[in-house]
């Protein structure tokens, strides 16, 4: 697990180190490669499912997961290259039911909320910005933060009650189609696999991966 943290980090190092890169860049662009990483520029929202391949939900314990929200900012690298910033929020409720008897339990409840944040490489292989329908591919990498709170003595965290913040790292890759269907207005829709590496347990686990599906809104800043 060490391993996969430290391989994450170097990459978001490299891919943050990039991009700073990509800014110093700019300034040599001509004019038809300007307007081209202009018209890339733009903003939106995500909404979608994260499916989990672990589940630390035992026994008679139920857990319940919300859908994944994002919003993310994009600038235009080149008329086939954007470099996008997301952060995302999404939220995983445990309930370990009360147990009768002598040595029996309270019960409780224990919620994890994950705040991802990926910086990614977002690659138009096909299109330029004036076309309508624009499929792509996305690669990125970043931090997390994730936060957990228990209620009642027999949550996933052991007895008593409490909150905590952990930090991590994670990576993701999506591919999908943007349709846009006005001059700065559009849809995207695609499927994404998200990886989340904590450096100390959240709600049970500290791996969080999996894969699901997104749609939003997209918006073209009108420069």
């Amino acid at each position: 697990m060490l391993k996969h943290s430290r391989r994450i980090l170097v990459a978001a190092v490299a891919l943050l180190a990039g991009s700073q890169v990509v800014a110093a860049q700019d300034t040599t662009k001509t004019a038809a490669e300007t307007k081209a990483s202009l018209a890339r520029r733009g903003a939106g929202i995500n909404v979608g499912t994260w499916g989990m391949v672990d589940d630390p939900a035992t026994g008679g314990a139920k857990s319940s997961e919300s859908p994944l929200a994002e919003g993310w900012f994009r600038k235009g690298i080149d008329k086939h290259l954007a470099l996008e910033t997301t952060a995302g929020v999404w939220r995983r409720v445990i309930e370990v039911p009360a147990s009768g008897g002598i040595g029996g339990s309270a019960g409780g409840k224990t919620t994890a909320i994950l705040i991802p944040q990926m910086t990614s490489i977002k690659l138009y292989p096909f299109t330029v910005p004036e076309d309508e329908f624009e499929p792509f591919v996305s690669g990125g990498v970043g931090f997390t933060l994730g936060f957990q709170s228990q209620s009642g003595g027999g949550g996933v965290l052991g007895n008593g009650g409490g909150t905590g913040l952990i930090v991590g790292v994670g990576a993701s890759g999506a591919a999908g189609v943007e349709w846009r269907f006005s001059t700065a207005f559009g849809l995207a829709v695609g499927a994404h696999y998200t990886y989340v590496q904590f450096f100390d347990d959240l709600a049970g686990e500290r791996m969080y991966r999996g894969t699901g599906v997104k749609a939003g809104l997209t918006y073209r800043f009108q420069y």
